[in-house]
């Protein structure tokens, strides 16, 4: 992907799919809580380790602490995080 050319816009993208794995996992309690079957084809996406994904999400975010230490890097996680977001909604948009 063109805007993700350095570390700090590598963290950006990553930032953005992190962030959705760790929604899937509130979004799949929701569905097991609504009686819908995450054992179905389509939903494995949706993982119940929610747990696991709270810390790994921390674990992150830690690290985007640690290694975005200028403003220049921040803005270009920015700017990656929104662009890899973008794409994203595009190609949902596509199908």
């Amino acid at each position: 992907v063109g805007f993700v050319c350095d570390r700090a816009s590598a963290l950006g993208a990553l930032y953005t799919l992190e962030g959705s794995r760790m929604g899937s996992a509130v979004i799949g309690m929701r569905m097991l809580a609504a009686g819908r079957p995450l054992g179905a084809p389509g939903y494995s996406f949706f993982d119940l380790r929610k747990d696991a994904a709270a810390h790994e999400w921390r674990a992150f975010k830690g690290l985007l602490d640690e290694r975005l230490t200028s403003e220049t890097e921040l803005r270009r996680a920015v700017m990656a995080a929104r662009g890899t977001f973008s794409l994203t909604r595009a190609m949902f948009n596509e199908v």
